[in-house]
């Protein structure tokens, strides 16, 4: 019963009926529509406290943004790990941090109130002309509410982020964009800027900090890289977005066997440097272990030299993407899964110059709309010899001949 309470209680202070009372009591002053055309606006902010991944796939949409919104001071709000990603005047002026406290539908109290009070006090003075929401899905780190304390006039999200898994955040929102139907989360950004009867070209691209290519190339002048290089990524943010070891460590010896002139990178975090040794264990080609070692510019800028990457669903398939790697992405998600699924490549697959998304024929008999285990489970049923036909189609388009 008291948990109930609780869970109540929760969904209360981030739902729209007290929020609303308490902006119209709280801000009286609230701005007046005098910009709805965004290229006359002073000041808009862009809320992205999403996944890296998520954030690079934003990357198209916010310079489009920058560049047709040239005298607005535009800040990002993402979270501390994404910030170097968009720390560029190609897309925006100012950077916030989003504090990881506000994240998720069950909110605390003290973290309710500190996100309502900091939004009112950050524009307090420099008054919200615009705020943009360009995340397709569910409102996880609440910044709808942000946005509606932010006191702006123009609030602007999709429809199917503010109702997505029944959190009803439409009242947040003046400018609704209707969701005709799913689509990659690039089309909604795409969807979002003809709404704002902006220019619409979405294709994530990055800015590699030339501090991070000075860096790639002292590390690869130690290691002293053969001409062609593949990177592998061997993490993921879950476990059961992990393609097995084992697969791995095959897949890296048949490809140094078909490719003996190659270099082979493996891309991922800390966490990954055991998955990184096993892989190495054995191995008679020219094998450079850098996880844990980079930052993700320093990491882009890797990639940037690479014509090929191979890996799992997460932040690094889309950094390989927007510098133009050939792309091979190992996903958890089956074919006959939901394709709304927010693992589903349908919604966020890799956009790159070329690319080819594996994934298990069908759902796990135990497994509903997508898998649901938190270990590797579906993702298993993917082959090695599967994954190989990829690599070659994609290390034909790169240019990589086979000696065989």
């Amino acid at each position: 019963m008291l948990g109930r309470i609780k869970q109540r209680l929760n969904r209360c202070l981030t739902g729209t009926r007290l929020n609303r009372a308490g902006g119209w009591l709280l801000l009286p002053g609230r701005v007046k529509n005098n910009a709805a055309d965004i290229t006359k606006a002073n000041w808009i902010l862009v809320l992205k406290p999403d996944g890296i991944g998520d954030v690079i796939l934003a990357t198209g949409f916010l310079r489009s943004l920058r560049r047709q919104c040239p005298k607005a001071h535009i800040t990002i709000a993402v979270r501390e790990a994404s910030k170097e990603l968009v720390a560029h005047p190609c897309f925006c002026d100012e950077i916030m941090i989003w504090k990881e406290e506000w994240c998720g539908t069950a909110l605390q109290l003290g973290s309710a109130v500190d996100l309502a009070k900091s939004a009112r006090s950050k524009w307090k003075s420099n008054h919200l002309d615009w705020v943009l929401i360009p995340r397709s899905g569910w409102d996880h780190a609440n910044a709808s509410m942000y946005a509606w304390w932010s006191g702006s006039a123009n609030i602007c999200a999709h429809e199917f982020f503010c109702e997505d898994r029944g959190l009803d955040r439409n009242g947040f929102v003046n400018h609704l964009i209707p969701t005709p139907a799913m689509a990659h989360e690039t089309e909604f950004h795409r969807r979002m800027l003809q709404f704002l009867k902006l220019d619409s070209p979405v294709r994530p691209q990055l800015e590699i900090p030339a501090a991070a290519a000075v860096k790639i190339k002292e590390l690869l002048s130690c290691e002293n890289p053969r001409s062609k290089w593949v990177a592998l990524g061997i993490g993921a943010s879950h476990g059961s977005k992990r393609w097995p070891t084992e697969n791995f460590k095959a897949m890296a010896q048949n490809i140094i066997m078909k490719w003996p002139d190659l270099t082979i990178f493996l891309i991922g975090g800390v966490d990954d440097r055991e998955i990184a040794r096993a892989i190495l264990a054995g191995s008679t080609g020219e094998v450079v272990d850098v996880t844990g070692k980079l930052s993700l510019s320093e990491a882009a800028a890797l990639l940037n030299q690479c014509g090929v990457y191979v890996g799992n669903d997460s932040g690094p398939i889309h950094l390989a993407g927007a510098v133009g790697c050939a792309v091979v992405e190992i996903t958890k998600h089956p074919v006959t899964g939901n394709s709304v699924h927010e693992c589903s490549p349908v919604r966020f697959g890799p956009v790159a110059r070329w690319s080819d998304v594996l994934q298990p024929r069908a759902l796990a008999p135990e497994c509903r709309e997508g898998c649901d285990k938190s270990d590797a489970h579906c993702i298993t049923g993917i082959t090695v010899s599967e994954v190989m036909k990829a690599v070659s189609q994609a290390f034909s388009f790169a240019g990589y001949q086979s000696r065989n």
